[in-house]
């Protein structure tokens, strides 16, 4: 194949109604017709139109994307202070992503990610679908460099301040040595008015002795307005052996960085991580693996003031039968310099916090018919109350056509009098508790391998109080063709929220002209 045009046509409806029982569209940019209960949830556009440059090369373009049979996200707490990284799932941006893969650092929580690029800011605005009119990328190898360029063009929503924005990002870089790479990148955002916001950065890894990985990233940000130092740096050296894995891993963001086209849940910070683990086999027919790991993780501000520190002890005991069992204790340390709310009506106050916690976890082997995995932490002073969360995580293989899973997690909190503050910042006199329910479970049916189905059903009580229900049936007529049917229906259940419905039921064709 060297040529192919996939336009898709898509047909149904959508409705959402909020607590006063006013209709409202789900497409942000309509509104539902006088007397009418339905919104139009009808489109026509290109999936994408594909063309080989060249073997290695890959020109794609896009008009009208539409997402609609996208996986729904999990449902997700937050208990801590900063936004949560939900990953990409929309197909467009998930092919070749490994070339737009740059400036990246994670630790061992959520709030410990970073990305330099990170395409759910495109398309998406604080979880609201923003209409994609079109986007171009051009994706492969070329004289030795691997490239990769996108441009892609959102729409505006003016009833909710969303500007229309053109997005930009240039990649290329270079295989070098035997096993390592040198490149440079480049991100645009631009919304038509006299703010802008780029990001310009190099990036490199290198592998020696065959364990031996250093790795670096620079990249600094100019936009309109910018005061101050705008850089985030990040980088790694690390020996990662079969027996051992020890290194340290850093990452500084300044105060003035700002980048509309990554993932950037902390700013004014400089964090040093670094970890040691020892991970001997013993001769046995029971055990395959130990592992002894100490991993620290500390963050300072840019005036050097610690802010954060983590220390993780882990214990971990793999089994021949592929079972896993780990004890984790771990010591933290948080230092407010502002308050925040955990949950309506709770307020976490400044000062400084200390406190041990363990984690105790357990995986089967996922290879079973029926699997599980499990963790329980216990916080002796989170934030100056207790807090016991756990996780289970069984999946059952029924057939080879039928597979269930689940993620059940329950966290349950207790903050004594004094402890927090109400919203008007008073200390109140009395207890409060608060427990976490989130499920996300998922049913998979497949009637043969051209007619699939997944059904997800996910609950949420933590502030909005969300039932979800999502069915997806896939048709493939053909190889790279698709018959879709979706419905998708949330409800709040409690609060100010009560009663808002969410439902769209959609029909998706796409069918391809190759040449």
């Amino acid at each position: 194949m060297r040529f192919r045009v996939k336009p898709y046509l898509l047909a149904g409806f959508s409705r959402t109604s909020d607590r006063s029982r006013s209709t409202l569209c789900q497409d942000p940019k309509e509104i539902a017709k006088p007397g009418s209960d339905l919104c139009n949830a009808s489109d026509i556009g290109i999936e994408v139109i594909k063309y080989r440059v060249s073997p290695s090369l890959t020109w794609d373009f896009t008009w009208k994307t539409d997402f609609a049979q996208t996986e729904v996200d999990d449902q997700q707490v937050n208990l801590d202070r900063f936004a949560l990284f939900f990953p990409e799932k929309r197909e467009f941006f998930q092919e070749g992503a490994g070339t737009y893969e740059f400036g990246t650092a994670s630790g061992e929580s959520p709030m410990a990610i970073f990305k330099a690029f990170h395409t759910r800011q495109i398309g998406l605005s604080s979880g609201q679908p923003v209409p994609i009119i079109g986007g171009t990328r051009l994706t492969g190898r070329v004289a030795g460099l691997t490239v990769g360029m996108m441009n892609v063009q959102t729409e505006p929503i003016h009833r909710i301040g969303i500007p229309a924005s053109n997005y930009s990002v240039i990649r290329a870089k270079r295989d070098v040595l035997e096993r390592s790479t040198i490149g440079i990148f480049m991100l645009n955002r631009e919304t038509g008015t006299p703010d802008f916001n780029r990001i310009f950065g190099v990036d490199a890894n290198f592998v020696f002795y065959r364990y031996l990985n250093i790795n670096a990233v620079a990249n600094k940000s100019s936009s309109l307005n910018n005061n101050g130092d705008a850089w985030a740096t990040s980088g790694g050296v690390i020996w990662q052996s079969d027996f051992m894995h020890t290194g340290v891993k850093w990452l500084t963001v300044d105060r003035s960085y700002r980048n509309d086209m990554g993932f950037v849940p902390r700013k004014n910070q400089r964090r040093f991580m670094p970890t040691f683990a020892l991970q001997p086999r013993p001769d046995s027919n029971l055990f395959r693996q130990f592992i002894f790991r100490f991993h620290s993780d500390y963050t300072n501000n840019q005036d050097n003031v610690l802010e954060t520190r983590l220390n993780h002890y882990t214990i971990e005991t793999r089994f021949e039968s592929g079972d896993v069992v780990a004890l984790a204790p771990h010591t933290r340390f948080e230092r407010l310099s502002e308050p925040f709310e955990i949950r309506p009506g709770i307020i976490i106050p400044v000062g400084d916090y200390r406190w041990w916690f363990n984690v105790l976890r357990f995986n089967t082997d996922p290879g079973r018919r029926f699997s599980a995995g499990g963790n329980f932490q216990n916080n002796t002073n989170f934030f100056g109350g207790k807090l016991n969360g756990f996780i289970f995580t069984p999946s059952f293989r029924v057939t080879n056509n039928l597979s269930l899973e689940v993620d059940y997690t329950i966290n349950h909190a207790r903050f004594n009098a004094g402890s927090y503050r109400d919203v008007e910042g008073n200390s109140p006199e009395e207890d409060i508790t608060f427990t976490d329910h989130v499920i996300n479970s998922r049913v998979n049916y497949n009637f043969s391998n051209r007619l699939l189905t997944s059904t997800s059903i996910q609950f949420n009580n933590s502030g909005d109080d969300f039932v979800g229900f999502n069915f997806r049936l896939n048709y493939i007529f053909r190889p790279g063709d698709d018959l879709f049917f979706i419905y998708n229906e949330g409800r709040r259940i409690d609060g100010l929220l009560d009663g808002q419905r969410d439902r769209t039921i959609q029909a998706k064709l796409t069918y391809s002209f190759d040449y």
